[in-house]
Formats: C-alpha cells, sequence, structure tokens
C-alpha cells in the first residue's frame, strides 16, 4: 500500500544504488557535486528565479534530438531566434520506457548517419557529462520534458547534469502515455523523485490535454454505466412490482 511518508534513509539509499546500475552513466552520480555545481549556476540560468522574477508570461518551446551538439545549436536558436525563456530538452520515447538499451542504439546511428533516428534527447546515455555540456552551452534554464512512469534514474542524472527544472508526476505521466504500469507502481517510482533532488524544480502533475482528455472518457464512462446499471434495475423494480401487485 502506498503511504504519504518519508522514505527512510537506508531505503533511499538501497534504491538509489539499485536504478543508478541500471544503466552505466549512472555511476557518475554524485549529489554532493552536484548541488555544488547547481549552487554556481548564475540566476538568470535558475528556472526558479527566472519564474518568480517575470513580470510577463514566459514563452518555452518544445524540443529535442538526439546528439548533443544538435541539440546545443537547437536550443541556442530557440533562445536568441525565438527568444524563448524558458528552454526544453524533451526526451525520447525509449528513454520514458527505460529502453536505454534501444536508446543508446538509436544514439550511435544519429552519430553515424546524421539522421534524428531518436524522438527526442536521451539524457541518460549523454550520462552526467553531456548533460553538464548543454547546461553549460545556452545561457537560459532548461527544463526537463518527458512523460516517464519510472523517472527514477532519468531524474538523478539530469539533476546532476545541471538541468533545473523536471516536468510530471506519476498520473499525469501514467494516464495518457502508458498501460502497462498501475497508478500505485508510479506514485511510488515518483515517490523517489519527489525526495531525491533537492535543488531542482519537480513541476508536479502539469494539466496536460492528453490526461484531461483521457479522465473526461473515464468520467463519461462512468456516467454512462451508472444509466445502464440504473436502467436495469429500474425495469426489474418494475417487474417485480407487478408481480407483487398480480399476487
Amino acid at each position: 500500500m502506498i503511504r504519504d511518508e518519508r522514505i527512510p534513509s537506508d531505503e533511499l539509499q538501497r534504491i538509489d544504488e539499485e536504478i543508478r546500475s541500471n544503466w552505466p552513466t549512472g555511476a557518475d552520480v554524485d549529489f554532493e557535486e552536484a548541488i555544488e555545481y547547481h549552487e554556481s549556476l548564475p540566476e538568470h540560468k535558475r528556472f526558479a528565479d527566472v519564474l518568480e522574477s517575470a513580470d510577463k508570461p514566459l514563452l518555452q518551446p518544445r524540443a529535442g534530438v538526439p546528439r548533443l551538439d544538435d541539440q546545443i545549436e537547437l536550443l541556442e536558436y530557440l533562445h536568441q531566434e525565438g527568444q524563448a525563456d524558458l528552454l526544453p530538452t524533451t526526451i525520447d520515447s525509449y528513454t520514458r520506457d527505460n529502453e536505454y538499451e534501444k536508446a543508446q542504439q538509436g544514439l550511435e546511428k544519429a552519430r553515424e548517419t546524421g539522421d534524428d533516428t531518436l524522438n527526442g534527447f536521451p539524457a541518460v546515455n549523454h550520462g552526467v557529462e553531456g548533460c553538464r555540456k548543454l547546461i553549460d552551452a545556452i545561457d537560459a534554464p532548461i527544463e526537463v520534458r518527458h512523460g516517464t512512469p519510472d523517472a527514477r534514474l532519468l531524474a538523478a542524472i539530469t539533476f546532476a547534469g545541471g538541468f533545473q527544472s523536471f516536468e510530471g508526476g506519476p498520473i499525469s505521466y501514467n494516464i495518457p502515455y502508458t498501460k502497462r504500469h498501475g497508478l500505485e507502481e508510479t506514485i511510488k517510482r515518483w515517490q523517489f523523485v519527489r525526495v531525491g533532488p533537492t535543488l531542482q524544480i519537480v513541476r508536479r502533475e502539469p494539466v496536460c490535454s492528453l490526461c484531461l482528455n483521457l479522465l473526461i472518457i473515464f468520467f463519461v464512462d462512468i456516467r454512462v454505466q451508472k444509466k445502464r446499471h440504473d436502467r436495469h434495475y429500474d425495469k426489474r423494480d418494475d417487474q417485480n412490482s407487478r408481480y407483487f401487485n398480480e399476487c
């Protein structure tokens, strides 16, 4: 059963060691060093500071390509030419499903051919070093945009890599994106994301159109089923009433 309780330190350490063993780049995560890096970033590259100081609506597009140099070039263009205030890094679908080997194959093919063979940036495969290069190259705050039911390794690597914001939650990144994971499972996985990084904004449960539409369908279906249920028992009650009257 899922409980709204703090994960004990020894259990948190066990989970951390387990998830970082899921892909080789996980070994480079050093939370103490990551905190120092985040604190070294200037205010104009800190997501929370830019949000709090804003006196107008801020512009944030979505963008993610597999190769690091191309992602840097893309975000630089969006920032300079597109005047984007907050920049994204959209994660590829294989990473969202924790299929890091397939993401690695796609990344290697992209490097060989020059084609965008993935539909986003495979941050886990680029690792802390690659993420740091991206953060250092762009003079604006960057947010991780994904859709990952189990985002624990992605959160650890992108936090250590310097990303200042991490979107999502166990409901909004479950209902529209997957049928392989139950809500109880994703809530449990996201408890680690919630208590892990401390200097990174976790924008929990964004109200996305996908999630909203599916919830509307869900509630409409409930209403339809209820009406069918009521009509069924209304008929039975009417039949029983006639039966007893005749008796």
